[in-house]
């Protein structure tokens, strides 16, 4: 369920990445990412449903199971025309838990991404996938078995990897070098495919700014007229209004507005209340209005809302 999946995503980054998608690029390498550590907690006998989607949080939990668990450093591939750049591999946890997080589908943050990226992303997927297995298991008659250290198995074969042939990684390296999914795959793949060509043919880098950047930028600066100003403010209210947004980022923009001198507008009067229906026979005390049922005070409550409704121009017409 969760490996597979996270190599599907995987192998979908990769392909993002390979054609200038960026935005889906980090959020397939995000989620990818947080199945697998997700995987390990499973197969070790821990809880996933509160484990959340913050990567590094996730990653201290994964290495707080073994002490031999580790996820890095990364390796400086030392291609010609990559120009790598050297991170820890907790910066780079917070850069996927940015760019790839929900709260940025929308471009809400924007995003940077280079070659080096992918390259990271693929060592650190081959990394963590690789302990995607039940870390210790018990082979044997009951009262005689024997504990297998399957992590030490990895630390004693640094280079071992695979975890079955049935998993979409290991099937898409068995196709064909012409099929396009193992070429993408394989395509500067120093992580999954070391011995393969490696060469970098073009390198490029690419930014994407926030789209409301432009609207903060008008709203503080000193020299905008007071119409830029007022525009730049209803384009964030409008999108307070109108966008979800997490709540610290909403709350970023209630503050840029309030420091610029723009409250917020007041919240709209409620609608006033239906008239009150006398209760239903024996139910209260009398009273010399009719008394209706509780049906009949259901419809009478509905034809009230509706005849609101028309007052106010809604409701359906036709």
């Amino acid at each position: 369920m969760f490996v597979a999946t996270a190599d599907r995503n995987y192998l979908l980054a990769r392909i993002a990445h390979l054609h200038a998608l960026d935005t889906d690029f980090w959020w397939l390498s995000m989620h990818a990412l947080e199945k697998y550590l997700k995987a390990i907690l499973l197969l070790n006998g821990h809880s996933a449903k509160n484990a959340g989607h913050d990567l590094v949080k996730l990653v201290a939990v994964v290495r707080a199971l073994d002490k031999k668990i580790n996820f890095g450093p990364f390796a400086d591939p030392q291609i010609t025309n990559l120009h790598w750049r050297a991170s820890s591999v907790e910066a780079f946890l917070l850069r996927l838990n940015e760019y790839g997080s929900a709260q940025n589908r929308y471009l809400t943050y924007g995003h940077t991404a280079s070659l080096d990226d992918l390259v990271k992303v693929d060592q650190l997927v081959w990394s963590v996938r690789r302990h995607c297995i039940p870390f210790k298991i018990e082979l044997g008659e009951p009262g005689h078995e024997r504990t297998f250290d399957r992590l030490q198995e990895l630390v004693a074969q640094p280079d071992r990897w695979r975890l079955g042939g049935t998993l979409p990684i290991e099937q898409v390296m068995g196709r064909p070098e012409t099929d396009g999914l193992h070429n993408s795959l394989m395509r500067l793949n120093t992580a999954f495919n070391p011995d393969g060509d490696l060469r970098v043919d073009g390198w490029r880098v690419s930014a994407s700014n926030p789209p409301l950047a432009q609207w903060f930028d008008r709203l503080r600066s000193p020299n905008a007229s007071k119409d830029t100003r007022d525009t730049s403010a209803e384009v964030l209210q409008w999108s307070l209004d109108n966008v979800y947004f997490g709540k610290p980022d909403r709350l970023i923009i209630e503050r840029e507005l309030l420091d610029a001198g723009y409250a917020p507008p007041s919240p709209p009067a409620p609608a006033p209340a239906p008239p009150a229906i006398p209760a239903a026979v024996g139910s209260g005390p009398a009273s010399s209005g009719p008394r209706v049922g509780a049906k009949a005070r259901a419809v009478l409550t509905q034809l009230w809302r509706t005849l609101r409704n028309g007052r106010n121009g809604g409701g359906r017409h036709g």
